[in-house]
């Protein structure tokens, strides 16, 4: 197994401005105060690379740093937090290319307001910066011939898209294609898919994929082996002496935030992957990151 996997990711940086401790959301013309306000780095790729690099990997972020308020303080986070990472933001940019979030911390419940600034780089550039590692988390919906000049190398690409309410299969279906692994939510796959069964589910993103993995909360995540599905609890982290240590077995009845859990798993996903683990391997990394966010504030 290769110890020390080069994992390169290419997407926005997001900034979340949290509001916790609210008992219920505002009404239309109300003022609620909060208890608290953190604004943290969020989630995406850059937390995707952080929890890939826990385990041991190298790791660097290709994204877009333009001009803006919060470019100071996404490259102070990142350096405070160790990503590194690579601007392709095209010098003409006149904003600064990254995701603002607000976030409302309600009684189980979180609820977003984003405004997002969308910049591009040339394919030739992103795939200058690529081409090295041993695994990529592919952007959607942009640098397709990167994606395929990747996998014709032989590397992995993973794609973890987020949630939509327009999103679509045949839309989508063409980037699905460019993946090796598709790591949606059973809200994401169940929306993708128009079914709420998770083998139905994974059957139909399995046409366009070779590798559909859905995660499923508390209680584990599923994929297909051989047209069976293989449910992997996420108790079974234990079961990995390299991660036996992280406390995933608990970590569901001990929820503080759920924000960013999914990238967390993509993160130790792709770190399995890169590393040459099997799937069911691979998950497990993926499980034992997103213990750890869910059990704290923010998406690190």
């Amino acid at each position: 197994m290769n110890k020390t996997p080069l994992i390169k990711g290419i997407g926005k940086i997001n900034v979340d401005l949290v509001f916790g401790g609210l008992d219920r959301l505002p009404l239309p013309g109300e003022e609620l105060y909060s208890d608290s306000f953190d604004p943290l780095l969020g989630g995406g790729v850059p937390s995707m690379l952080y929890h890939a690099a826990s385990f041991g990997a190298r790791t660097e972020l290709i994204t877009y740093i333009g001009k803006g308020f919060f470019s100071g303080f996404v490259t102070e986070k990142l350096s405070e937090k160790g990503i590194a990472y690579r601007n392709v933001s095209p010098a003409s940019a006149k904003d600064s290319g990254i995701n603002v979030t607000a976030v409302m911390l309600t009684p189980g419940e979180r609820t977003f307001v984003t405004r997002s600034e969308d910049h591009t780089a040339s394919e030739q550039l992103v795939f200058e910066s690529v081409k090295d590692a041993d695994l990529v988390i592919a952007e959607y919906g942009k640098y397709a011939g990167v994606y395929e000049k990747i996998r014709a190398a032989g590397k992995p690409v993973v794609g973890d898209f987020g949630y939509s309410p327009d999103m679509d299969l045949t839309e989508m279906s063409r980037f699905l294609r460019l993946t090796d692994y598709y790591l949606p939510n059973r809200q994401e796959a169940e929306k993708l898919t128009g079914t709420d069964d998770v083998f139905s589910a994974l059957k139909t993103l399995s046409e366009f994929v070779p590798h559909p993995v859905i995660t499923l909360g508390a209680e584990g995540a599923a994929f297909l082996d051989n047209g069976i599905m293989v449910t992997v609890p996420v108790n079974s982290v234990s079961l990995n002496p390299i991660i036996k240590n992280r406390p995933a077995a608990r970590a569901y009845d001990e929820i503080v935030d759920a924000t960013g859990a999914g990238d967390a798993f993509t993160g130790g996903f792709s770190y399995g992957i890169a590393s040459g683990a099997d799937i069911p391997s691979a998950i497990l990394f993926g499980h034992a990151a997103a213990a750890e966010v869910v059990m704290k504030k923010g998406c690190y």
